[in-house]
C-alpha cells in the first residue's frame, strides 16, 4: 500500500510491472481477499492517475492494458469466492470503473465493455 503511494508520488512507474508481476506470482501475499481487493483497487488508481502520454518511458500503453486486463480477471474469477463475495465487495465498483476508464484511455475498448457487460 505505501509503495504503490510511493510510485505515484514519485514518478516510479517504471516499477509497476514487476511489482504487480510479485503481487501474483506470491498470490497477493497470502493476504485476505479484502486486502487483495485493496490492492487491486490502488493498482488502478495508480493506472488512472498517470497518464502514459505524459512520460517518456515506452510501452507503458501496453503495461496498463495487461495490467488492467489481469486486475479485472482477479475480480471476475474471484465473484463467488465465499471469503468474499461480489456482492459484498465494496471496492468492485471502483475497481470496475477505473479499469473502464483506464482501458478507454488506453484503446483497450474490448475490456472495457467486458467490464461493463459484468457489471450491468
Amino acid at each position: 500500500s505505501n509503495l504503490l503511494n510511493h510510485l505515484h508520488t514519485s514518478g516510479g512507474l517504471q516499477h509497476l510491472p514487476k511489482i504487480w508481476e510479485d503481487l501474483l506470482v506470491s498470490d497477493f501475499a497470502s493476504a485476505s481477499k479484502e486486502n487483495q481487493y485493496i490492492l487491486t483497487n490502488q493498482i488502478m488508481q495508480v493506472l488512472l492517475a498517470n497518464d502514459p502520454s505524459s512520460y517518456d518511458l515506452t510501452g507503458l500503453t501496453e503495461i496498463y492494458n495487461s495490467i488492467s486486463s489481469q486486475v479485472f480477471q482477479h475480480l471476475e474469477e474471484n465473484k463467488a469466492n465465499k471469503r468474499l463475495y461480489l456482492r459484498f465487495n465494496n471496492l468492485a465498483a471502483n475497481i470496475c470503473e477505473n479499469t473502464i476508464l483506464v482501458s478507454l484511455r488506453e484503446g483497450n475498448f474490448d475490456l472495457a465493455v467486458k467490464v461493463i457487460k459484468f457489471c450491468v
